[in-house]
């Protein structure tokens, strides 16, 4: 476990990879079976802690402000961001 302080708050939408294929605007608006798929959006909530980039959910985004300070935990490798003292 390490402890850091959150430097920046950012929101993102990205788009699913292999979602979507090549997509036309006329013959897809007009045949969008034959023609291809819009990529689906997907929504990220990232949080920038003592220079690293956290992707975190958006109810633990909504709890927190720049300058919080939050602990890292890394379990499996993978890094799990939570306030300080829970």
């Amino acid at each position: 476990m390490k402890t850091g302080v959150i430097q920046k708050k950012e929101y993102k939408v990205d788009f699913e990879t292999g979602s979507g294929s090549l997509y036309i605007p006329v013959l897809g608006d007009l045949f969008p079976n034959l023609w291809g798929q819009k990529m689906n959006p997907v929504d990220k909530w990232i949080l920038t802690i003592d220079n690293m980039i956290y992707t975190v959910d958006k109810d633990f985004y909504d709890s927190v402000s720049e300058g919080d300070k939050v602990e890292i935990y890394y379990d499996n490798g993978l890094p799990e961001v939570k306030p300080c003292g829970n």
